[in-house]
């Protein structure tokens, strides 16, 4: 049941939902005869709608981020995360490589530039 509840809680944006309510009562002001055809077609575009909003804000979201230093003044970068993955991962490796238990088939296939 949580998990029907979280798939809802997805289809339903707020800001979506806040623009079908306008143009519902736009409707109804304006035209309450075709109220009855709108609604349903309206209670359908909810989940596709919000779906491209989400997706909408989530290809916008990354750009124009500023760098993020944390308190002790260093800056934060992926690169420097990512290098700092590698070396650990190539350690691990040579530690797997001396007590003989890393795979010998997938040596080498795993490394990238």
């Amino acid at each position: 049941m949580k998990s029907i509840l979280n798939s809802i809680k997805c289809c339903l944006n707020p800001k979506v939902m806040g623009g079908l309510g306008v143009v519902a009562l736009a409707v109804v002001i304006f035209s309450p005869h075709s109220f009855a055809r709108l609604l349903p077609v309206l209670f359908v575009l909810i989940c596709p709608l919000s779906m491209g909003a989400m997706a909408f804000a989530m290809t916008r979201g990354g750009r124009n981020q500023p760098v993020q230093i944390d308190p002790s003044g260093n800056v934060n970068s992926d690169q420097t995360e990512l290098a700092q993955l590698r070396s650990e991962n190539e350690r691990l490796r040579e530690s797997q490589r001396a007590s003989g238990t890393f795979p010998e088939a997938i040596v080498g296939t795993q490394q990238r530039p």
